[in-house]
């Protein structure tokens, strides 16, 4: 029989933190979606909608975000989830309006080389930020013994840096990728 102490919880946590933020992702990006589909919005914003479209600006603004993502390593996951929420109807409600604006076809050949990139290092930032406390849970329920759950979290949060380093990876191959399609436009 074996102990907790000996069980390895990070792989299946790892995953857990991945399908719990893809899944408030999808679900975020419905509810935006939603909630402005069928509107068409011609705004004067000039080129770029008025954002930053050098490639310090791009992955600065997503590196922004993924930070906050990750910041549930100190708010036991909270804000990763709330953050994520948000980022997600956030990217619901503009595809809406890119695709009421400009079409399916439109948005969709210009975001398909970078935006699942970029979309996916923001649900492993917060997969990042849900893990420390994703493995208290599972250490918790995997217990038959007298838990240690600082050292577990403090584990977790180190092991969540890793996570982390592929989310900063993914946004900037993203962030090169949008710049490439922005110069060839």
């Amino acid at each position: 029989m074996l102990l907790a102490s000996q069980v390895r919880l990070t792989g299946g946590t790892r995953y857990a933190a991945l399908l719990v933020s893809l899944a408030v992702f999808i679900i975020g990006a419905l509810v935006g979606y939603h909630s402005l589909s069928g509107l068409e919005v011609f705004a004067d914003g000039g080129e770029g909608g008025g954002h930053d479209q050098s490639l310090p600006g791009i992955v600065g603004q997503n590196l922004g975000a993924a930070m906050l993502l990750y910041s549930g390593v100190v708010t036991l996951g909270v804000s990763s989830l709330l953050g994520l929420g948000m980022t997600s109807a956030y990217v619901g409600a503009t595809m809406a309006v890119a695709v009421g604006n400009a079409g399916w076809g439109e948005v969709l050949g210009t975001a398909w080389v970078y935006a699942p990139i970029e979309f996916g290092g923001c649900v492993v930032a917060a997969a990042a930020g849900l893990y420390p406390v994703l493995s208290v849970i599972g250490r918790v329920f995997a217990a038959e013994e007298r838990l240690a759950l600082f050292g577990t979290y403090v584990r977790g949060l180190v092991d969540s840096l890793k996570l982390l380093a592929v989310a900063v990876a993914m946004i900037l191959l993203a962030g090169l990728i949008e710049l490439i399609v922005i110069v060839l436009e």
